[in-house]
């Protein structure tokens, strides 16, 4: 009788051993797997939403994606990238997918940068600064006059864009007079757009 009570709780720990291993490796599996395993808050830095991102809603880049981010940003080169596309104004957000919770990257970075005589933002053909490349670059204050439709280039995500564009994304919202990028939502735009270089 005894025998047979020993026995008996002896298997129940062993069941019960092997149910709580077999759920700590389901646990660590889902946490090691890439993805976050909770959710996170950030703002929309286009729309200036209120964002809560869940783990399932974040969609890793394909190949030709992760290349345009690394085409605007060459340190992402190799690391492993996700997306999610804000509910209320489409943009696309970029994380990296390495660190908990994923860290923010971008907006709208791997949409196709080709610089053409055209803005990015409201497509309007761009005029051609009648001054030589470079020379107001960093000091766009001390150009004789910055037409609206004069393509611009932002230095963070090399979007080219129309004056126009850039002053209404700007809006006074930068205390030093700095020109806010329409396409990443990030200063400086200092630079002027020349086609042949």
């Amino acid at each position: 009788m005894e025998v047979s009570v020993i026995i008996g709780i002896a298997g129940t720990v062993v069941v019960l051993a092997l149910t709580l291993r077999a759920w700590m490796r389901s646990k660590e599996g889902s946490t090691r797997g890439g993805g976050p395993t909770s959710s996170f808050e950030m703002e929309c830095n286009t729309c200036h939403r209120h964002l809560v991102i869940h783990p399932h809603q974040l969609v890793t880049l394909s190949g030709p994606e992760m290349a345009l981010c690394v085409r605007v940003k060459p340190e992402l080169r190799g690391r492993k990238m996700a997306e999610f596309v804000c509910p209320y104004c489409e943009a696309s957000h970029a994380f990296l997918m390495d660190r908990r919770p994923p860290e923010w990257i971008g907006a709208n970075l791997y949409s196709p940068q080709v610089k053409t005589s055209t803005c990015m933002e409201c497509s309007k053909p761009l005029r051609k600064a009648p001054w030589p490349p470079m020379l107001y670059d960093g000091r766009l204050n001390e150009a004789p006059e910055l037409h609206a439709d004069l393509g611009l280039v932002c230095s963070r995500c090399q979007a080219v864009v129309c004056v126009a564009c850039v002053k209404n994304a700007t809006r006074n919202r930068t205390k030093d007079g700095s020109l806010v990028c329409p396409r990443c939502h990030r200063t400086p735009v200092n630079r002027v757009f020349h086609p042949e270089l």
